[in-house]
């Protein structure tokens, strides 16, 4: 581990500022050796917002860039792999592209965007190439540097800049893209995503694919975007997801980088709980943007989640999304982590509504969960640490409540809370929930009893009033879940049970009712309207509730 500098400056990720302002920066340039010995052509890397992918990419546009001074990497770990100075620093032509600021209302506006950028982008070579091209391309070049470019050399303008320098230099080239799945992520959010995916699918295949004067190229991002040719058919082409091994080390902060900065014990232990618990491969990792705003302010808050607009990714995550995936953010809310098999699939924006498994690919790279796989080959989702868990209370789930009420949110608190408690208003609406496609997924399977408590928790949960709890020692046992109404004085208990077969769902469903009474789950409710209910389940069918009401 090194640390070269003096003092951190907050939100800086151009490295040749750093370096000329001797800014205090986590050392992290052998992921330059990494990237250029690994033998993809194409890398792209996910991580979460504010995990150092801007500050990694401008190092190696600094450390590659034709001209760069190896002797300014004399402080840094790079430096002493002499052979690779030798061969690499300051050897070539390097295209970088930041793509967050591509936006737009609409597809005319966002091309309007593309093509100012690209204008800039090819201008900013004017010097190199200007001199130095056929007849032919400095049409195209003129073309592409004129106030009204054609769209169709835009397109494909990646390509030619790619092409040009590496005729003019005799050196194939290195091409960065920071934020590459900004534009479509906009695109998607204001409804003109097939237009946008089909620009960047010839923009990026045109350059990336095939291409002889290529040398490599690293993409950065949030989300693996799959799907209408992004990326898609690349020669050599790998991601790394945060499940990945390679380039762990390299992007956030681990617990021996930072305990330099850590004045004690106890400030230590207090500074993990709030910002670290990222998995990235086998690493835990805090997050570098909440660790170094702490150490500018000494201060614990939320610091990371100010970057992060919950309307923006939550709406995208919730688009058109009427099914009821709200149980796992409960689930996962109440410190439970969620069992899934794999983190491999992408998102697919083309889609109409996303799987659990896409949301939880958008949910981990976004870096509102993590992910950990553990000995047994199961991965687990889950909130890293306070500063998030804080996030999810505060912001997430009244963003949630208030964007997925669902046709059952009403009727589901109209039949707990009606003057009489009817249980067949209940049984009708928990039966009609279970054959919700949201239920079953091809990742994993939630149980029923998880199942309707994350139901129960997003549609009833009120700190004030009404308490959701699951698993808690009552009595001589531990109940599945225990639904409480404060002000009406009416507590719901409840114990589920799978059958293994239908024939069995009434026989189950009274063994557990009688384990509700044998057990004594309703133990320090005296002074409560408690009804007891006991139901079974098989596959997508339930029996009828068994239900025993002990009034105080």
């Amino acid at each position: 581990m090194s640390v070269v500098g003096k003092k951190f400056i907050l939100g800086a990720s151009d490295f040749d500022k750093i370096m000329k302002s001797n800014a205090r920066i986590v050392d992290k340039t052998l992921f330059i050796k990494e990237f250029m010995e690994d033998s993809a052509e194409v890398v792209c890397i996910l991580r979460p917002r504010r995990f150092g992918k801007s500050t990694n990419l401008n190092m190696l546009k600094s450390f590659l860039s034709i001209g760069s001074d190896p002797i300014r990497f004399k402080e840094y770990l790079i430096f002493k792999e002499k052979n690779f100075m030798d061969q690499h620093c300051g050897k070539y032509p390097v295209v970088f592209l930041d793509l967050k600021d591509i936006k737009g209302d609409n597809w005319d506006e966002m091309l309007h965007e593309i093509s100012r950028f690209v204008r800039k982008l090819v201008a900013s070579f004017f010097t190199v190439l200007n001199s130095n091209m056929f007849p032919s391309d400095q049409l195209v070049f003129d073309s592409l540097t004129s106030l009204t470019p054609d769209t169709a050399l835009v397109k494909t303008a990646l390509s030619f800049l790619i092409e040009q320098l590496s005729n003019i230099s005799e050196q194939r080239v290195i091409v960065l893209v920071d934020e590459y799945d900004s534009p479509l992520n906009h695109a998607f959010q204001n409804g003109f995503y097939d237009k946008a995916s089909s620009f960047f699918g010839t923009f990026y295949s045109s350059a990336l694919k095939g291409n002889s004067a290529l040398e490599k190229a690293c993409l950065v991002g949030i989300v693996q975007v799959k799907g209408a040719g992004i990326l898609s058919g690349l020669n050599n082409f790998r991601v790394y997801n945060v499940a990945k091994e390679r380039y762990s080390a390299f992007f956030g902060f681990t617990k021996e980088e930072i305990e330099c900065f850590i004045p004690d014990e106890e400030t230590l232990d207090q500074v993990l709980n709030w910002y670290n618990g990222y998995w990235i491969g086998s690493k835990q990792m805090l997050n570098p943007w909440s660790f170094i705003s702490w150490v500018v302010d000494k201060e614990f808050s939320s610091y990371w989640v100010e970057t992060a607009t919950v309307e923006k990714d939550f709406s995208t995550l919730l688009h058109g999304q009427k099914q009821l995936f709200t149980e796992i953010f409960y689930i996962i809310y109440n410190g439970d982590p969620l069992d899934v098999s794999s983190l491999n699939s992408a998102v697919k924006y083309s889609e109409t509504e996303w799987s659990i498994d896409g949301i939880l690919h958008f949910l981990v790279h976004a870096g509102y969960l993590t992910y950990h796989k553990g000995l047994n080959g199961m991965g687990e989702v889950f909130i890293p640490n306070k500063e998030l868990h804080l996030h999810w209370k505060v912001d997430i789930f009244p963003f949630i409540k208030k964007k997925l009420s669902s046709k059952f949110s009403v009727p589901l608190q109209k039949a707990f809370t009606a003057e009489t408690f009817e249980a067949t208003e209940l049984q009708k609406l928990m039966s009609e929930l279970i054959v919700y496609p949201s239920f079953h997924d091809t990742a994993f399977e939630i149980s029923y009893h998880n199942f309707f408590y994350g139901i129960f928790l997003g549609v009833l949960q009120d700190e004030k009033s009404v308490q959701v709890k699951s698993n808690k020692e009552s009595g001589d046992g531990r109940y599945d879940v225990k639904v409480e109404f404060q002000n009406l004085k009416r507590v719901f208990i409840f114990e589920f049970k799978k059958s293994g077969d239908e024939d069995s769902l009434e026989i189950d469903a009274k063994k557990a009712l009688q384990q509700i009474i044998d057990k004594k789950y309703s133990h320090g409710s005296t002074n409560y309207e408690c009804h007891l209910i006991g139901v079974s389940f098989f596959k997508k069918k339930m029996s009828n509730f068994e239900v025993k009401t002990i009034y105080p």
